[in-house]
């Protein structure tokens, strides 16, 4: 008799009925994760009587309890994350229904966490080095907002006293190759399109395209760029102020008839 039933078959219209008098958080994110069907029979206004939540901390204990807080009944929600149990770990980030776990004892291992399912864990490519340094963080990309076909992680360090600028690193889920480094003063603006070049060529294609991005048209000067502007050609300068408070550095940028002794700007 078991075996003739379809749960994943049933109907739409009554699985909206029993997810819309599901009143715990706990109960709705179980009842959502049975099954694909069931998960895209839930309509997606429905979550939002339990949104938005916050992690209480990102610190979790050897017991593998993770603490949210539920900003809409004000109460802490606790869940028990099997995969994180026996190791001390921070989650640095998460998105598209996961946590970015990294192991507190070696900051270069770290792996993406499904908290609604026993075994749904993947491990992420050793961190770049730079990790090792400062407090990483990072999120994980929602196809149903980008538009992708891919889930992507981005991981990036915080460290206010770095002399050197910041590198952000980018993985496609499910590839077999590791992560591909981009600065992160080209990567934020550029996100969408270097997801896409990352998709199709991989991390050791985008860096290689990165690499001819980022080359000086003036030599030594890596700032300045060459354009046409009203039929001339001109310098577009990026400027940094690392000299103002912080958040720094401030950047502009200057629109130059030349570049070296003579700044002067084009009107």
């Amino acid at each position: 008799m078991a075996e003739s039933r379809n749960w994943a078959g049933l109907p739409n219209d009554p699985l909206r009925c029993i997810s819309d008098r599901l009143n715990d958080a706990i109960d709705f994110m179980s009842f959502r994760a049975v099954c694909r069907p069931w998960r895209k029979a839930i309509q997606r206004k429905a979550h939002g009587r339990f949104r938005p939540w916050i992690l209480k901390s990102d610190g979790v204990g050897v017991d593998g309890n993770v603490v949210f807080h539920r900003v809409s009944s004000d109460k802490l929600v606790k869940m028990h994350i099997p995969t994180l149990k026996g190791r001390r770990t921070r989650l640095a980030g998460f998105g598209a229904g996961h946590l970015i776990a990294i192991d507190a004892d070696d900051k270069l291992s770290a792996m993406l966490v499904n908290p609604l399912l026993p075994a749904g864990s993947t491990a992420l490519p050793r961190l770049p080095e730079w990790c090792d340094g400062g407090r990483t963080y990072g999120f994980a990309t929602d196809p149903e907002m980008t538009g992708d076909e891919d889930v992507f992680i981005v991981i990036y360090n915080w460290w206010p006293f770095a002399l050197d600028r910041m590198d952000v690193a980018m993985w496609r889920c499910g590839s077999d190759a590791g992560w591909a480094t981009i600065p992160a003063e080209r990567f934020w603006p550029r996100m969408p399109l270097l997801r896409s070049r990352l998709a199709k060529h991989g991390p050791m294609g985008l860096q290689l395209e990165e690499d001819v991005v980022g080359m000086a048209w003036v030599p030594g000067m890596a700032n300045a760029q060459l354009m046409e502007h009203k039929g001339m050609v001109r310098f577009l300068v990026r400027q940094e102020d690392d000299g103002l408070p912080f958040p720094w550095p401030r950047v502009t940028f200057a629109l130059r008839y030349m570049v070296g002794d003579n700044w002067e700007a084009v009107d």
